[in-house]
C-alpha cells in the first residue's frame, strides 16, 4: 500500500454556518456517528453481524454572548425544537459537511473563566458532503 500524504491542521477548526448566518466564537464542531450492531448465531453455528442505521450527533462548543443581538447564545431559546440547518467548512479547506440539526436550550453560566456552551445535537437525517472549493 502507498503512503497517503496527510494534510492534519492545527489551529482554527473551521467555518461554522447555522441558519444561513456564519456564527464567531464556535472553538468546536463534531460530527459523530453510532450504528447499531447486533450479534445473532445462526442454525450452523456461525455468528452473523447484523448492522444497522447509522445515527449522527453534533457537538458544538461555543462562547456565551448574551449581549450580541444574534448570537447564538441569544438564538437559542428561540430556535429550541426547530430544525435548523448547518454547514461545516474545514480550516484546512477540504471538503465539508452539511445537514439539519435539531436545536435543543443549551447551558446558561460557567465558572470563573469565559463561559462556553458545550451542547450535543441530534442529526436529522444523513450529513451530507460539501465538496471543497
Amino acid at each position: 500500500m502507498a503512503n497517503v500524504v496527510n494534510a492534519a491542521y492545527f489551529g482554527t477548526t473551521g467555518t461554522l454556518v447555522l441558519d444561513g448566518d456564519t456564527h464567531l466564537g464556535v472553538s468546536s464542531f463534531v460530527l459523530t456517528p453510532t450504528t447499531a450492531e447486533a450479534t445473532v448465531p445462526d442454525i450452523g453455528g456461525d455468528v452473523q453481524v447484523v448492522v444497522g442505521n447509522t445515527t449522527w450527533r453534533a457537538a458544538i462548543v461555543f462562547n456565551q454572548d448574551h449581549k450580541t443581538t444574534d448570537s447564538l447564545s441569544k438564538q437559542s431559546p428561540t430556535w429550541h425544537g426547530t430544525a435548523v440547518p448547518f454547514t461545516y467548512t474545514p480550516a484546512s479547506g477540504g471538503e465539508g459537511r452539511s445537514g439539519e440539526i435539531r436545536w435543543k436550550h443549551v447551558p446558561f453560566g460557567g465558572d470563573t473563566g469565559h463561559h462556553t456552551v458545550s451542547a450535543d445535537f441530534g442529526v436529522i437525517g444523513q450529513p451530507s458532503v460539501v465538496p471543497a472549493e
